[in-house]
C-alpha cells in the first residue's frame, strides 16, 4: 500500500508539472514568433537563443508525459496486486481501501504548493505593482518558478518584486517578516533574515552561507521574460 501511495503522489506531481510544462511550451513558441517579427524589423538579436528554448521545453514536456504514462501503468499493476493479495478479505473492505488511498493521495504534495500559495494570497502578493501588470499566464509561471526553486532564490525574487518591503510595511520589522516567512517556507527565521540582509549593500552577512545575492540577475531576467508574455 505504501508503494501505491508513492505512485499516486508521483502521478499528481507529474500532472501538475505537465500542466506547467505545456504553458512553458506555449510561452516559448510565442516568444519565438515575437522575436521572428522583431528580427525582420532589425529589432532583435536573440532569435537564435529563443529558437533553442522551444525544442528544449517541448522535449521536457514529452518526457514528463512519457513518465506519467509509465506511472499510470505501474499504479494499475500495484492496485491489481493489492486486490489479488487480499482475495480472502471482504470485497467491500477492499474497495474502501482503494477509495481511501485515492482520497488521501495528493495531500502531501499539495501541502508543498499550498504553503507558498497561501503566503501569496494572505499578504496580497498579486496586488504588487510588478505583479498586477503580468498576464494571468505569466503569474502562473511565476508561482511555478517560486515553487520549484530553493529558499535563496525565492527570497531574492520576493525582494526584487517588492514583496519583502510590502511585508515589512505590514509587519513593521524584518525580524517579524522573517518569522512569518519561516512558517510558510519551513525554514528557520535566522536563515530567512540572512538571505534578506545579504541583498543589501554593506551587509555583514556571509554571502558564502546566505546565497540569495547570486540570483539577482537570474531573477530579473526571468521577470523580464514574463513581461513579454
Amino acid at each position: 500500500m505504501y508503494e501505491i501511495k508513492k505512485l499516486l503522489l508521483l502521478k499528481d506531481e507529474l500532472k501538475l508539472k505537465i500542466k506547467w510544462a505545456k504553458k512553458e511550451v506555449k510561452f516559448a513558441k510565442n516568444s519565438v514568433e515575437r522575436h521572428k517579427e522583431r528580427a525582420m524589423k532589425g529589432q532583435s538579436n536573440t532569435l537564435a537563443f529563443e529558437m533553442k528554448q522551444y525544442p528544449r521545453k517541448l522535449n521536457k514536456l514529452l518526457l514528463l508525459e512519457k513518465e506519467l504514462k509509465q506511472v499510470k501503468m505501474d499504479l494499475k499493476m500495484k492496485k491489481l496486486e493489492l486486490l489479488t493479495n487480499k482475495e480472502s478479505e471482504n470485497t467491500t473492505k477492499k474497495e474502501e481501501v482503494i477509495i481511501d488511498i485515492n482520497n488521501r493521495s495528493n495531500l502531501n504534495f499539495n501541502d508543498k504548493i499550498k504553503k507558498i500559495q497561501n503566503l501569496l494570497t494572505t499578504y496580497n502578493f498579486y496586488e504588487l505593482d510588478k505583479i498586477k501588470i503580468l498576464s494571468d499566464e505569466s503569474k502562473e509561471l511565476l508561482v511555478k518558478n517560486l515553487i520549484e526553486n530553493k529558499i535563496p532564490y525565492i527570497i531574492c525574487m520576493f525582494d526584487f518584486l517588492g514583496f519583502i518591503k510590502h511585508l515589512t510595511n505590514i509587519l513593521t520589522t524584518k525580524i517579524k517578516v522573517a518569522k512569518e516567512l519561516s512558517k510558510f517556507l519551513d525554514i528557520s527565521d535566522r536563515t530567512i533574515i540572512g538571505h534578506i540582509n545579504v541583498l543589501n549593500d554593506g551587509s555583514k552577512e556571509k554571502s558564502s552561507r546566505y546565497t540569495s545575492l547570486i540570483y539577482k540577475e537570474n531573477v530579473e531576467d526571468f521577470y523580464n521574460k514574463l513581461q513579454l508574455n
